[in-house]
């Protein structure tokens, strides 16, 4: 394996990981991308703010998976299909089981929420 240069991790010249995903609700495939690690940052910021805001209250995430989905979803070259963080409440319009998918495989990809479901588990 070879070892990377300051220069190499700097130059911004590494591919994203894009997955082809099977929507069967919706009838089609769509395109999940990893994230960037400034991406992740932020849903990770949203998500504590989110949780600040519920403090005393049983209040979960709103939209959650739609936010994921709005992270995630791709064309074929990985570049982000949505960008606008006003589509996150119409991408949460969407049906349960197709949000769910997307939802799944972006956490999957992206190797999301792992840490809260060992928490769960034990």
């Amino acid at each position: 394996m070879t070892v990377l240069s300051k220069e190499a991790l700097l130059a911004g010249g590494v591919n994203l990981r894009v997955e082809r995903v099977t929507v069967a609700r919706l009838n089609g495939d769509v395109f999940i991308r990893e994230i960037t690690g400034a991406e992740r940052d932020q849903l990770e910021q949203w998500i504590a703010n989110e949780n600040l805001k519920a403090q005393g209250k049983a209040v979960g995430l709103p939209n959650v998976r739609a936010r994921v989905a709005w992270y995630v979803l791709a064309d074929e070259e990985g570049n982000r299909l949505f960008k606008d963080v006003k589509q996150v409440e119409k991408l949460g319009d969407m049906p349960a089981q197709a949000l769910d998918a997307i939802f799944e495989a972006g956490k999957r990809v992206n190797a999301l929420f792992e840490a809260d479901e060992a928490v769960a588990k034990n």
